[in-house]
């Protein structure tokens, strides 16, 4: 009965009825914290969800970050070369099927593109720096298992919108 959600497909299956959500965490000194959130219709792909979401957050004039850490949902050059414009390293978990990029491999399941990484940056540094990721999972893991933000029972991407707003503050 929600006008606004919309079906959500990954890898041709069925995901959601629903929304999207793409929340921009800053670390600071083993300190997570949500900065940014915005929501979209469930049937975006991720690249487009992740662009839409820095581009926005970028025209807000609000600190930039150093660094971006992402999986692969969102890799691409595009997105890459975005964040690279405004300034930013983008560290984003490259797919298994992407072999013509200048890709370095850190364990089986990290690859990250070497050319929007700074060269003076190793690749321990790189792997010290791709594991705060698993600290910024494990905050998407507590938002959905204690505060059950997978379910909303609100109707409208504006409601859901304050539902999660409230779960984050």
């Amino acid at each position: 009965t929600d006008r606004d959600a919309v079906l959500g497909r990954h890898n041709n299956k069925f995901l959601v009825v629903g929304y999207m959500i793409s929340t921009l965490y800053a670390y600071c000194n083993d300190i997570i914290v949500p900065v940014f959130c915005m929501l979209f219709p469930a049937n975006l792909n991720d690249k487009t969800i992740f662009h839409e979401t820095m581009a926005y957050y970028f025209k807000r004039k609000l600190p930039r970050p150093l660094v971006v850490l992402a999986d692969a949902g969102p890799y691409s050059l595009k997105n890459l070369r975005y964040l690279a414009k405004n300034g930013v390293v983008g560290m984003m978990n490259a797919p298994k099927n992407v072999k013509k990029h200048n890709i370095i491999t850190l364990t089986n399941n990290i690859r990250l593109n070497r050319d929007f990484i700074p060269s003076q940056w190793s690749d321990d540094d790189c792997r010290l720096i791709y594991n705060i990721r698993s600290e910024i999972e494990r905050q998407f893991s507590h938002n959905s298992l204690v505060y059950h933000a997978r379910r909303m029972n609100v109707r409208g991407i504006d409601q859901a919108a304050k539902h999660r707003y409230m779960i984050l503050n």
